[in-house]
C-alpha cells in the first residue's frame, strides 16, 4: 500500500477548512489560552500542532517536526497594537468579533511563495493578533477564510 505525502500548506488548509465547516465535537481540537492585558483570549486548535510561547509574548503554533519541513506553516498568536507590517485594510464580521486583516504575498524562494496574513481582534481593553505564515507552491492556495474562520470563533473573556 502506498502512503501519500500532503505538503504542510496543504495540511493546514485542511485542518482549517475542518475546523470551519465541522461541529467543534467532530475534530480533535483543544483549547489554547492567552493572557491579553486584562482578558483571557481562548483558541481551539488541532491536537495535532505543538503550542510553545513565544519570547516576546504570545504563542507559536506548529507541526511537531516544523524543522525538518520544506515549506513549514506556522501561526502565531500575540497580542496586537494596531501597527501591522502589512495593511489591515479588509474587515470581517462585526462587534468583538470584528477582525481587521491584511496578505501579503512575496514570490519566488525554493518553497515557493510565501503567504502572509496578519489579522487581529478586540479583547477586552486589547487586541489579539494572528500571524499564520505559509509557503505554497502553485496549484496550492493559502486558506486566508479558514484561518480567519477559526480566529473569529474565538472567545475572549475577563481573566480571572
Amino acid at each position: 500500500m502506498r502512503t501519500a505525502r500532503i505538503s504542510p500548506a496543504a495540511a493546514m488548509a485542511i485542518v482549517s477548512a475542518m475546523l470551519s465547516s465541522c461541529d467543534r465535537d467532530a475534530v480533535a481540537a483543544r483549547p489554547i489560552t492567552m493572557r491579553v492585558g486584562d482578558a483571557a483570549f481562548t483558541l481551539d486548535v488541532p491536537q495535532s500542532l505543538v503550542a510553545r510561547p513565544l519570547a516576546g509574548g504570545g504563542i507559536r503554533l506548529a507541526p511537531p517536526d516544523v524543522g525538518q519541513l520544506r515549506r513549514p506553516t506556522t501561526v502565531q498568536l500575540t497580542a496586537g497594537d494596531g501597527r501591522s507590517p502589512i495593511s489591515l485594510r479588509h474587515a470581517r464580521g462585526n462587534g468583538d468579533a470584528r477582525i481587521l486583516f491584511g496578505v501579503a504575498r512575496a514570490d519566488g524562494g525554493s518553497g515557493g511563495a510565501e503567504v502572509t496574513l496578519i489579522a487581529e481582534r478586540p479583547c477586552g481593553a486589547g487586541r489579539v493578533r494572528l500571524r499564520p505564515d505559509q509557503q505554497i507552491e502553485p496549484p496550492e492556495t493559502a486558506d486566508v477564510d479558514g484561518m480567519l474562520d477559526m480566529f473569529a470563533r474565538a472567545r475572549c473573556r475577563a481573566a480571572g
